[in-house]
């Protein structure tokens, strides 16, 4: 090799090493959230629904005479039909939760015409479990 080519290829390695450098320092972008599809979100939001009045059922069953206890047991069994919904379908149990917030929010139409239960109990929990 000739002093010319020598020059050639350490200049060459130099400005390599430099631009993977200036990459690599690079702050990395924040992830954006994606939100889900309003068609999927709706989809979600109905399907969840349509356990509500099931699952409020069992919870009176289950505590006849506190209501902030059945709140509570209600919530338990929704959390659960929602990771279901979530790994049946492939989709972050966060976009769920937020489908169906958006739905009692927006007041989505629903397969029955019921507008879900938005009201929040008193925290009176029982005296023994």
């Amino acid at each position: 090799m000739t002093p010319r080519h020598h020059s050639l290829v350490g200049g060459s390695v130099i400005v390599l090493v430099f631009a993977a450098a200036m990459v690599h320092s690079a702050p990395p972008r924040p992830r954006r959230y994606v939100p889900t599809a309003t068609k999927l979100a709706e989809e979600a939001y109905e399907e969840l629904e349509a356990h509500e009045s099931e699952e409020r059922g069992e919870a009176l069953k289950k505590f006849p005479a506190s209501e902030w206890s059945q709140q509570d047991e209600f919530h338990n069994r929704e959390a659960s039909v929602v990771r279901d919904y979530a790994k049946k379908h492939r989709m972050p149990v966060r976009n769920v939760l937020d489908a169906f917030d958006r739905g009692a929010h927006e007041r989505w139409p629903t397969r029955d015409g019921s507008v879900p239960e938005q009201k929040v109990i008193p925290c009176r929990p029982r005296l023994t479990y």
